[in-house]
């Protein structure tokens, strides 16, 4: 059953398509841009260009976007798309590298009040920086809530330093005019660094040399974009994911899914679950991007039965009695 989308859903759609396919893209009319891991999210400003929502897919707010409230993203009531570092292990991994979540931003579907739906996505794209130079006019740019003492900790501002901060009116002293609230805070920006823009790789030598940068750190993927196309266009943004296949054998199964086991070139058995209902010591192809840092496969599916092979015998290994529990 497919999932209900927002009528403004602007992420990437359709199965993923192995890298061949940068090969063969228009590049007068395509462009390719690295694939964030993590959690679709939409951004709203209110007003005064501050964040007022973020929510997913679904139009839920997010509980890990709750810090981006209030920061200055965009001229007044814009709304921004991109890709949160939540709720995947990737997007998780990056955020704690950071010490808080960011949002990849992709897409704009309005700025300042102007709807862009039905703009072409090389316009959409243009306005993600048109609204982040806003900001900085603004003088939002490198905006914060704290400031640092002589030993380095950061300590909370007082709403009137906080303001002059905001302003860029710092005393002769550097330090705030009203000094501190005096809590000690995490030194967390809240300003542009946590919007960053992802990049258009344009004409098949970047694109080529953003996938070999994709390939050698291990990441997800890319996206390949089309520059004419409007919001919810057919083949607008589509995956391009690097896929490799393993046999693998059912240990266990219930009515939802089933733990295999397969043996990868290089790392040996692993132990991974897929969700899908299979009979115990069957074999089926495994398709999968790569691996997570824990070592299982990442997206891992069940791509065919092997009916070639017969049920055999399952490893005892242990892990029936382990997954049972």
């Amino acid at each position: 059953m497919t999932r209900p989308r927002p009528a403004h859903y602007t992420g990437a759609t359709g199965h993923a398509v192995p890298p061949d396919a940068i090969a063969g893209l228009d590049f007068d009319r395509h462009a390719l841009m690295l694939k964030a891991d993590g959690l679709y999210c939409t951004l709203t400003t209110d007003a005064r260009g501050r964040i007022d929502s973020a929510v997913s897919q679904l139009g839920r707010p997010i509980p890990e976007a709750a810090d981006l409230l209030g920061i200055v993203a965009a001229p007044p009531f814009s709304t921004l798309a991109g890709e949160l570092t939540a709720h995947t292990e990737a997007g998780r991994a990056e955020a704690e590298d950071l010490g808080y979540p960011i949002v990849h931003l992709f897409d704009c579907t309005r700025l300042a009040g102007q709807p862009l739906q039905h703009a072409p996505y090389q316009e959409r794209h243009g306005a993600l920086y048109r609204a982040q130079s806003w900001v900085e006019s603004e003088g939002y740019g490198r905006a914060r809530d704290w400031t640092l003492d002589a030993r380095g900790n950061a300590h909370a501002l007082s709403r009137s330093a906080e303001r002059n901060e905001d302003r860029g009116c710092p005393s002769r002293s550097g330090l705030p005019r009203s000094g501190v609230a005096g809590r000690f805070v995490a030194a967390v920006p809240r300003d542009l660094r946590r919007l960053p823009v992802l990049p258009l790789a344009r004409g098949l030598a970047d694109a080529r040399a953003l996938w070999d940068l994709i390939e050698s750190t291990g990441l997800e993927g890319a996206v390949a974009v089309d520059l004419r196309a409007r919001v919810g266009a057919p083949r607008a943004k589509r995956k391009i994911k690097l896929t490799d296949t393993v046999s693998a054998t059912v240990l266990g199964s219930d009515a939802t899914a089933s733990l295999v086991v397969a043996d990868f070139p290089a790392r040996g058995p692993v132990e991974f679950t897929l969700g899908s209902a299979l009979p115990v010591g069957a074999i089926v192809e495994v398709a999968y991007n790569k691996f997570y840092r824990s070592g299982l496969p990442k997206f891992a599916r069940v791509v065919r039965r092997r009916c070639d092979k017969a049920i055999g015998p399952v490893p005892d290994r242990g892990a029936l009695i382990e997954w049972a529990a």
